[in-house]
């Protein structure tokens, strides 16, 4: 019984370690024989990424600039640049200036190092991240939870369901 619960830790870990398609994840595949049961810990302990409303970030962008300090997201587009075009949204009343740092996914080879070092982003500050409908932000989320950041928000629908439901001025592409 023992051995087979043991076992079914080892596989649980591997296949939760396997299914994530991001970097941070692949050399502790290497380390699975020596530290199963910390590996299994730091394994549930990851995907520590959480979905946010288009409610949430309104509140979120309607709040920037006050009480800014170690408790306010860092703000994170992930749509390519030909889409900022149609749609780069600064937060109204708040800025007339993106208040998005875009990061497009198809760049990642410029960012990602910057990012990894601490250049970029701060790990330990909360990070959300938008991007048309939610599917790219997501993997970018994805991504930053295996490169050890402790708070990622993925904001659901992305752009599309905030124009459609927070505010009907920005253009649907």
């Amino acid at each position: 019984h023992i051995k087979l619960r043991m076992s079914m830790t080892v596989l649980a870990s591997a296949l939760l370690v396997l299914a994530v398609p991001s970097m941070g994840f692949l050399p502790r595949v290497a380390q699975l024989g020596a530290s199963v049961s910390r590996l299994h810990v730091s394994a549930v302990q990851r995907f520590a990424v959480q979905e946010m409303s288009v409610q949430k970030l309104a509140h979120v962008l309607e709040s920037r600039g006050q009480d800014e300090g170690p408790d306010t997201p860092q703000l994170i587009d992930v749509r390519e640049p030909s889409e900022l075009e149609v749609v780069n949204y600064p937060a109204p009343g708040i800025s007339e200036t993106p208040v998005f740092l875009n990061l497009p996914l198809s760049q990642f080879e410029e960012w990602g190092r910057k990012i990894s070092d601490g250049d970029l982003l701060d790990p330990e500050r909360p990070v959300v991240v938008v991007c048309k409908a939610g599917i790219r932000s997501m993997q970018m989320c994805n991504w930053l939870d295996s490169a050890g950041f402790d708070e990622v928000y993925n904001v659901q629908g992305g752009f599309d369901r905030y124009a459609s439901q927070i505010d009907d001025e920005i253009s649907a592409y």
